[in-house]
């Protein structure tokens, strides 16, 4: 069965964003909304206050980088794991993860479809081949993400190389180009792409989720009440 995924952990002091029960109960609302393919909701996390009891929770273990990119930049190692071949006994077979600041809009079935053992959606920043936000594998497909992962090395390997944010970048330098994507045409958007180019209440025809990356949460008051398809749709 697919389990769909989210991670939360306590982000460094004045991070600028803190995720907690709500969030992670609000997606999984979206995601039972949006996806008819058998599924289990799962949330790996050291602090489960506040989630919903039907929600299966997962410990989440030690980042294995402690400290990255000053306070104000994420640090989001602590998914490498995610990529290791034990990965089919703690979560499944077959698994996606998505981030918590995302608005699900229509119907995700058909991001699940096809023979793909991996699959990751495509960087928003020029200097990466990948983001985190989304990324699908069959347990153990890309092991070598966390294998070859060095704590007191890679980061600054991944930098050397070009390669800019924590996670996202040593997975950019370790896979290099060519691993299947979801992007604009799968109806995968950042907010600050439709924000650019359509008027508040709109939004692309094939959208179907819309992450936030960057100081933007769907869950403010602000820009719900300025783009109505959030405030729709974010409950």
């Amino acid at each position: 069965m697919l389990k769909i995924v989210c991670f939360k952990w306590k982000p460094v002091n004045f991070y600028r964003t803190y995720f907690g029960g709500e969030q992670v109960n609000i997606l999984r609302n979206m995601v039972k909304r949006h996806l008819t393919i058998p599924h289990e909701f799962i949330c790996i996390t050291d602090n489960a206050e506040g989630i919903d009891p039907d929600i299966k929770i997962i410990p989440l273990w030690e980042s294995p980088v402690k400290k990255f990119g000053g306070i104000l930049k994420p640090n989001c190692f602590t998914r490498i794991r995610a990529f290791s071949k034990e990965m089919k006994e703690i979560i499944g077979d077959e698994f996606c993860w998505l981030d918590l600041d995302c608005v699900i809009l229509n119907n995700i079935d058909s991001l699940f479809h096809g023979h793909a053992t991996f699959r990751m959606w495509e960087a928003t920043n020029p200097e990466n081949y990948y983001n985190g936000s989304m990324v699908y594998m069959q347990a153990g497909a890309r092991a070598e993400v966390w294998e070859k992962f060095n704590p007191e090395t890679s980061p600054r390997e991944a930098a050397d190389a070009g390669f800019v944010g924590s996670d996202q970048a040593w997975i950019s330098h370790i896979l290099g180009k060519g691993e299947q994507t979801y992007n604009a045409m799968d109806g995968v958007y950042t907010y600050r792409y439709i924000r650019d180019r359509f008027t508040p209440d709109q939004y692309p025809q094939n959208a179907r989720i819309v992450f936030f990356p960057g100081k933007f949460n769907p869950w403010d008051e602000v820009l719900q009440m300025h783009h109505s398809w959030i405030k729709n749709n974010y409950f």
